[in-house]
C-alpha cells in the first residue's frame, strides 16, 4: 500500500523535471534563432557599407540612391538599439557613413542622423580608425548646413556632379595642424605651412596660455587665442586643450563654443589612442544649447568602442610594467 504513493511522487516529480527541461530547451532554441552573434551584426554591416560606397561609385541617381539610403539607414537604426552587442571601431565607422549619407532633396535625413553619424565617427577616430578622422569632420559640416549654419572643415560640396562641385570656406580658426589630424584633403594650407607642424611647439605658448587662463573675464583673451591658432601657434595637445577652456571661459558666442569644441576634440585625436568621455559630449551639447536645438547628444545613447579591440593607453602601459616587472624578478 505504502509503495502506490511513493510510485506517484516520483512519476510527478520525473514529470516535473522533464516538463522543466523540454521547456528550457525551447527558449534557448528560440532565443539562438532571435539573437544573431556579434560578428553576423558585424558581416551585414559591411555588406550595407559596400553597398552605400558601390551606389555612389558611378553614375549617381538621386531617386534610386535615395530609396536605398532609406532601407540602409533603418537598418542601421535598428541596430543601434541592440544595446547587448559591443560593436568594433570600423562597425561604429560604418553606421556613420551610412547615417551621414542622403541625396539632397530626396528624403534627406534629418539633422540628428548627422549628428548621430558625427559622434560615431569621433568614437570609431579616438579607438584608433584613421578614416573615421575625416567622416567626423565631414559629418559635422553636414549637420551644420543642414541646420543653415556655416560649415567649419569645407568639405560639403554644393553640386552632385563633379563638374558643379564646389566646396564652401572653411572656418578661419581651421589651422594647418587640425588639417592634418582629420585628414583633410584639399589645398587649404601650403606646404611650408604643413611642415611648420612638425616642430616643436614653444613652451613660451603652453606658458601664456596658462596665463590667461588664470585671469578674469576680458574680450582680448579671445581675440589672442585666435591670433595663435591664425598663425598655426597651436601643435601640441595642451595647447588645443588650453584654448578650448579659453574659449568657454571668457566668450558666450555660439561660435566661440563650437571652435572650443574642435579644439578638444583636435586636443584628443593628437598622439595615442583616448576613450570618448564626457567632456566631449557636454561641449557639444553646450554648443546645441546656444544655438536654440533642443537635442542633445545624450539623447541617442550610442554605443561604445568593444574593449578587446581598442584598450586604453593606460591600460597598455600598466600591463607592459608588469611584464617588465615579471622579467627582472625572473632575472634576479
Amino acid at each position: 500500500m505504502r509503495s502506490k504513493p511513493i510510485q506517484f511522487v516520483w512519476s510527478k516529480v520525473a514529470f516535473m523535471i522533464l516538463f522543466v527541461c523540454c521547456t528550457d530547451s525551447f527558449a534557448q532554441s528560440r532565443s539562438a534563432k532571435e539573437r544573431i552573434p556579434q560578428n553576423e551584426f558585424s558581416k551585414k554591416l559591411a555588406v550595407l557599407f559596400e553597398e552605400d560606397q558601390h551606389d555612389r561609385s558611378g553614375t549617381i541617381n538621386p531617386e534610386f540612391i535615395g530609396r536605398r539610403d532609406i532601407r540602409r539607414r533603418a537598418s542601421v537604426l535598428k541596430f543601434l538599439k541592440k544595446k547587448q552587442v559591443k560593436w568594433s571601431a570600423t562597425d561604429l565607422y560604418h553606421m556613420a557613413m551610412i547615417l551621414q549619407h542622403s541625396v539632397q532633396g530626396v528624403n534627406p535625413y534629418t539633422p540628428n542622423h548627422y549628428l548621430m553619424a558625427h559622434v560615431l565617427s569621433v568614437k570609431a577616430s579616438l579607438a584608433g580608425h584613421e578614416r573615421a578622422r575625416w567622416l567626423s569632420a565631414a559629418a559635422l559640416d553636414r549637420f551644420l548646413e543642414s541646420i543653415d549654419r556655416k560649415q567649419f572643415f569645407a568639405t560639403q560640396g554644393t553640386g552632385i556632379e563633379k563638374s558643379k562641385f564646389r566646396r564652401g570656406t572653411a572656418d578661419t580658426t581651421l589651422n594647418a595642424k587640425m588639417y592634418l589630424t582629420f585628414r583633410l584633403s584639399g589645398n587649404l594650407f601650403k606646404s611650408d605651412e604643413l611642415k611648420q607642424c612638425a616642430k616643436p611647439e614653444d613652451e613660451s605658448l603652453i606658458q601664456a596660455l596658462t596665463r590667461m587662463n588664470d585671469r578674469s573675464v576680458n574680450k582680448k583673451i579671445v581675440q589672442k587665442v585666435y591670433e595663435f591658432g591664425s598663425r598655426n601657434d597651436f601643435r601640441s595637445k595642451n595647447s588645443f586643450r588650453l584654448a578650448s577652456q579659453l574659449l568657454r571661459k571668457h566668450s558666450t558666442k555660439p561660435r566661440d563654443r563650437l571652435v572650443a569644441y574642435v579644439y578638444l576634440l583636435t586636443s584628443k585625436l593628437i598622439g595615442k589612442q583616448s576613450p570618448y568621455d564626457q567632456s566631449l559630449g557636454r561641449m557639444l551639447d553646450d554648443y546645441l544649447n546656444k544655438i536654440g536645438r533642443k537635442t542633445s547628444t545624450r539623447d541617442f545613447s550610442l554605443p561604445s568602442v568593444s574593449r578587446k579591440e581598442s584598450p586604453s593607453p593606460d591600460g597598455e602601459r600598466r600591463r607592459r610594467r608588469r611584464e617588465a616587472t615579471r622579467k627582472t624578478e625572473n632575472k634576479v
